[in-house]
């Protein structure tokens, strides 16, 4: 929702519609991300920070950032020109589609064709800082198959695992996207090498209809 230009979130206390004359109480820095680099990295968490697997408490030492999570788009000339390729290991990529750093590549496919998988072999086997998962509508064993059959503990350690599962609410879905972006964006403005699956981009846009 946007009042006087600015984006407010609204969280309703009670399932329902709003009522006529109901009040809403725009809470400070909600629409922030707590980003605390030393207890995040390796972890997997929901839009709000809280850990989802693995941990029952996060780490509470370091700093925390409030990261907004509603980022506008780089300026175009700031936007550098791609020219280094970022190999896969997947020769049918790398030799027909060669994607260059920088680059968005968007992978399309039905249900059950392999999508999730081809992303798990390239995830093992690019040259990344940083990784960023945003796991959008799946299913939490889908999830938890992915993080424990698929992705090796060399990419965990230095991955940022977003989850809002197929029976999350649309809000959490929208704002679990926005916080993965904003998670790259911050680690990318620091010069580190960030590579950002997006899974499903399908799932994130439904859950705007």
């Amino acid at each position: 929702v946007k009042v006087l230009g600015h984006r407010v979130e609204i969280k309703l206390l009670q399932p329902g519609a709003v009522p006529r004359g109901g009040k809403v109480e725009i809470t400070p820095n909600r629409f922030c991300f707590p980003l605390n680099e030393q207890a995040l990295v390796g972890k997997v968490i929901n839009c709000y920070g809280q850990a989802l697997y693995g941990e029952e408490y996060l780490d509470q030492a370091g700093e925390y950032l409030d990261l907004p999570i509603a980022i506008e788009p780089i300026p175009l000339a700031m936007r550098a020109p791609i020219k280094d390729v970022f190999p896969t290991k997947l020769k049918i990529i790398d030799g027909l589609f060669t994607i260059g750093e920088g680059q968005r590549l968007g992978l399309f496919a039905p249900a059950g064709a392999g999508k999730t998988t081809t992303v798990s072999i390239m995830a093992n086997n690019m040259n990344a800082d940083v990784v960023i998962f945003a796991m959008i509508g799946e299913r939490a064993r889908e999830v938890v198959e992915f993080l424990e059959g698929e992705i090796g503990p060399e990419v965990i350690q230095k991955s940022i695992t977003i989850v809002s599962t197929s029976e999350a609410n649309p809000l959490e879905k929208v704002r679990s996207g926005l916080v993965a972006v904003s998670i790259a964006r911050h680690f990318m403005e620091q010069g580190k090498k960030v590579v950002l699956y997006f899974d499903s981009l399908t799932r994130f846009a439904r859950a705007q209809a």
